[in-house]
């Protein structure tokens, strides 16, 4: 329920919060906050690789089993001594302590490299070359952060964590507009963001704090602990390149095609790579809340089950997506054209093009997850592979597709192995395929 409700509070946010924001602000002003955004986004991409390993081994701690090691055949082999919540979480402070320092000279390059042309076309170059400072000086809050939400996450807060989110988001949003309504430019939101990022850095280690002492047993203490670094590497190395080659691309996407596009044609590609992506974020929700009941059905053997649940999921979540998509494509111009900004919604052809691309990664990521069920990790080399065709379709594509070239690049790519490789061993994993189960998620009928 926390999970809708934070996931409810940032769409209505964003919701209320863009379209003044692309009426007030001229679109190459528009354009670079949004830039902006995606480079705070890419901040995130290296901690997201490492926190799924992190918090499976608060699960494995807090449990008092040794973590266990993903064998060929999808079973789990167990080794080694168990770890402390303590020794747990020392090591990821330290872990994320290194990516935070490191992501102020990373974010500086790339930031002071990539924005340099949007700077160009925004109405005041001062201000957008400071709101970059802020946004290098926010990074090792945000990356450092991501610690503390690992730890929630892994001892269960969950709900905590998602209630609290929800809160900041909608507090977020309204000082933003505030700002807005008192004629606020581009430094005045970069810097309202960055200070609801430190607030909100400064709430999770309240409440990261509070979580130590409920479940750090007597005598237990925080400290690093070579073992658990040297455990945490190989599942999280993988993780990271799969990171990389789907949330990197996709926030950089942006920014990369920011060298060849400008004004409005720019904040209209980003505008639809900002709604693509949250109405794909809304239709995770429908599956990814009944993962753990998958995991339980799988453990339990009853396939019957688990794949009658696993298609209604599916089918619930491609709803969501496609009325997102389709509700946007008739209601998402005119809405803009009545509210009178200054960035039109995306063309026709863009923005089907990116409903057809992030719609083959839903359904490349679905089955991915089922495969997931038997603990064997695919994503990072499918991602690795998907991702490497994707950028090289849509580099050669550019010439002839422009901005189209981005969508079109990611329909090959995820089409190359995310979106077939999963699939097929998902199939396998639920033993049926593809016709049966298709027509399951289709018609919500037993096709085998």
């Amino acid at each position: 329920m926390m999970i809708w409700a934070n996931l409810g509070a940032r769409i209505v946010a964003t919701g209320i919060v863009l379209p003044l924001l692309l009426r007030k602000l001229e679109p190459g002003d528009a354009a670079l906050f949004l830039l902006l955004n995606s480079l705070v986004m890419l901040q995130l991409v290296p901690p997201a690789g490492f926190t799924p390993t992190f918090v499976r081994f608060f699960g494995y701690a807090l449990a008092g089993k040794a973590p266990a090691n993903a064998c060929r055949d999808g079973s789990e082999g167990v080794s080694g001594d168990a770890f402390s919540v303590g020794e747990v979480f020392g090591t990821m402070r330290r872990t994320f302590l290194v990516l935070a320092l490191a992501g102020v000279p990373v974010t500086l390059l790339l930031g002071g490299y990539l924005l340099r042309v949007p700077v160009m076309h925004t109405s005041d170059r001062v201000d957008s070359w400071w709101a970059l400072v802020l946004v290098v000086c926010g990074a090792p809050v945000a990356i450092y952060a991501t610690a503390y939400s690992a730890l929630l996450q892994g001892t269960g807060r969950i709900a905590q964590e998602q209630r609290w989110n929800a809160a900041f988001s909608v507090l977020s949003a309204g000082s933003l507009l505030i700002v807005l309504a008192f004629g606020g430019g581009i430094l005045a939101l970069v810097a309202s963001n960055q200070l609801w990022s430190v607030l909100g850095l400064f709430r999770l280690r309240f409440l990261g704090g509070r979580c130590l002492r409920e479940t750090m047993a007597p005598g237990d203490r925080q400290r690093f602990n070579p073992a658990v670094q040297a455990r945490i590497w190989p599942p999280s190395w993988r993780s990271l390149i799969g990171t990389i080659m789907s949330m990197g691309i996709i926030q950089g996407g942006g920014l990369a095609y920011a060298q060849i596009l400008s004004g409005e044609r720019l904040a209209s590609f980003l505008l639809g790579l900002r709604l693509i992506g949250l109405v794909s974020e809304a239709s995770r929700a429908p599956f990814y809340g009944k993962i753990p009941v998958f995991n339980r059905m799988f453990a339990q053997g009853e396939k019957d089950r688990l794949r009658t649940m696993i298609a209604d999921a599916m089918r619930r979540a491609h709803a969501v997506y496609l009325s997102g998509v389709i509700g946007l494509l008739f209601l998402g111009p005119g809405a803009l054209e009545l509210i009178g900004t200054k960035t039109p919604f995306p063309s026709r052809t863009l923005w089907l093009a990116f409903g057809l691309a992030f719609l083959v990664e839903r359904f490349g990521a679905m089955h991915v997850q089922v495969v997931s069920l038997t603990n064997r990790i695919i994503w990072h080399w499918a991602n690795g592979i998907s991702g490497v065709v994707a950028i090289a379709a849509a580099v050669l594509l550019v010439p002839y597709l422009a901005e189209i070239s981005f969508p079109a690049g990611l329909v090959i790519g995820y089409l190359s192995c995310y979106a077939l490789v999963g699939p097929l061993l998902s199939y396998r994993t639920m033993g049926t395929h593809f016709l049966a189960f298709e027509a399951r998620v289709l018609w919500g009928r037993a096709g085998d």
